[in-house]
């Protein structure tokens, strides 16, 4: 607290500008690494679906674009979960060419991560024994929930630390003299001013992306924060809150222009169903199937929902259009989603899918990639120039308490986090496909190889750790991309000479982009320190 008094005793007065300076600082220094975590997650999770494909490496034998063949899907279903409270059936999309099946026990609720989930092979509705993983689901969870927090409790921290990001943003821009100097200012090899330019150049360039989705993303836990508004305009009724908030209208069979599949043939079997609905939609819609599921099924009370893809009107919230279908298969609701009941909800739902990208082509989804890495820059350049700035004014003395530790966190969580993820990713290759709980131990791997990284950063010193964690990324990457490559798929056996040239373009590039990791972290080597430069931790304390 001592360095932040004194950031503000020498930045105080009437100008806005050092006013703000200080709020910058403040906000930086305290939550700097959680903002980080947040941004770097939430970059890595434009692409969710390419990396859940790629842990599931039993699955790129599957290349089909459409499921050809129902009849073993609908056997399936019927040998093995004829007693399910409810199936669904996730078609292949342009992101991921397999076919996923969840079922539920008898007896048992229905939820997101409840059942049994089962892959199968679009080309020829057979089964593939593929591995149990939800590592890439949960590093994506972290952006918006952390750990070890439930989702309404996480959602409310993530809220207000997106609102203090927010704060940082506005006024790291408002002290900001010269910002369109600064988007063309690089000044390299210069010590801390090549981190203020880079600092600079990176929050600048990808200035209008910070604000679309730091405000996108306070926008979606608002009311979260801020009930009070749904609680004196609609007494609390939060369902009729999300019909007014450009929720889906249901629409009489009449009013539909054309529905796809009219009626379904829930007599002969389930397979019937599965092939009847894949050639009447063939027939009379252009677009794909998203999903098809069943609650109860084989009961008279069945019910049969076709969803199709989501739209790409953002103002209306990109939802997706859906059928229902009775016990007897004739269609009893069909719904599509209806405009936004005023221009303010339809700014609201278009920042809120602008954030959450679930409408985004490969040119978007890598521009947004891009910018959250600018983000992560970004940060990462501010964290390290606040060590720098107070090693300089003190060069001649012992690094104080709060420098010391900001060094060791700046390691374990710039360089520390993504060498966590990299050892998890080892650990979904290497764990046994058929082990007990290997879910959990991709998960555990994971936690406990970045507090690893904390611990040696805080034992061997910051100058030695930056070297030591970013070998290890070479390392990891490196040796991550020739086991997918070369060795992976012949150590499997999936398929008669199946190789890695014959996986999806994704994946390809996924393995690709190790190597340029890699490439990253060796260029980043030649500029940091050999030697040791400070005093342990310890030894300052008991000084």
């Amino acid at each position: 607290m001592n360095t932040i008094r004194e950031a503000y005793s020498k930045n105080k007065g009437p100008g806005v500008r050092k006013a703000n300076t200080w709020l910058h600082t403040l906000t930086g220094f305290f939550l700097g690494w959680i903002f980080y975590l947040i941004f770097f997650t939430g970059t890595f999770s434009f692409y969710r679906e390419e990396m859940m494909l790629w842990a599931w490496p039993e699955s790129h034998l599957s290349t089909a674009a459409e499921v050809q063949d129902f009849n073993s899907i609908g056997s399936y279903l019927d040998t093995y979960a004829q007693d399910s409270p409810q199936w669904s059936i996730m078609m292949p999309s342009d992101r991921s060419p397999i076919t996923k099946v969840r079922y539920y026990d008898e007896g048992e609720r229905p939820s997101k991560h409840g059942g049994h989930n089962v892959t199968i092979d679009s080309a020829t509705g057979e089964q593939i024994d593929s591995r149990d993983s939800r590592l890439m689901s949960k590093m994506v969870q972290a952006h918006y929930m952390l750990f070890g927090m439930g989702k309404h409790l996480g959602l409310t921290v993530v809220g207000i630390i997106t609102m203090v990001m927010f704060v940082a943003l506005i006024s790291g821009v408002i002290i900001h003299r010269k910002i369109f100097k600064d988007f063309f200012t690089f000044r390299p090899k210069r010590g801390q001013m090549s981190w203020q330019d880079m600092h600079n150049v990176t929050g600048v360039v990808a200035l209008p992306y910070h604000f679309v989705f730091i405000f996108s993303g306070l926008l979606l836990t608002v009311f979260l924060l801020n009930p009070w508004g749904i609680q004196g305009a609609m007494e609390g009724d939060e369902k009729a809150f999300r019909e007014l908030n450009g929720g889906k209208m249901g629409l009489t069979i009449p009013d539909m222009p054309l529905n796809p599949v009219t009626r379904l043939p829930v007599t002969e079997g389930t397979s019937a169903v599965l092939n009847s609905i894949h050639s009447q939609w063939n027939e009379r819609q252009d677009g794909k199937i998203a999903m098809i599921m069943f609650s109860n099924p084989g009961t008279p009370k069945q019910q049969i929902v076709i969803r199709g893809e989501r739209n790409n009107d953002l103002a209306s919230g990109a939802k997706a259009p859906s059928w229902s279908f009775n016990a007897e298969g004739e269609l009893v609701k069909a719904t599509q989603p209806a405009p936004p009941p005023s221009s303010i909800i339809a700014f609201k739902n278009i920042l809120e899918q602008a954030h959450q990208q679930l409408y985004a082509g490969p040119i978007a989804r890598a521009i947004y990639f891009l910018g959250g890495l600018l983000g992560c820059i970004m940060i990462a350049t501010g964290s390290i120039m606040w060590v720098q700035k107070r090693e300089k004014r003190k060069r001649n003395a012992a690094p104080t308490k709060s420098v010391l530790r900001a060094k060791f966190l700046n390691v374990a969580t710039i360089v520390g986090l993504p060498a966590s993820m990299l050892i998890a990713f080892w650990a979904n290759r290497i764990i046994p496909a058929g082990l007990d709980m290997r879910m959990n131990l991709e998960l555990f791997t994971w936690y406990g190889a970045w507090v690893a990284m904390f611990i040696h950063a805080y034992y061997v010193g910051s100058d030695k750790a930056w070297r030591q964690q970013t070998q290890l990324i070479v390392l990891l990457s490196i040796s991550l991309a020739i086991y997918n490559i070369f060795i992976q798929y012949p150590l499997l056996g999936i398929g008669s000479g199946f190789t890695w040239l014959q996986v999806p373009l994704m994946i390809k590039l996924i393995d690709i982009s190790f190597i340029a990791i890699a490439a990253v972290a060796l260029y980043c080597l030649k500029f940091m320190p050999k030697k040791e430069r400070e005093v342990q931790l310890e030894e300052t304390v008991n000084a």
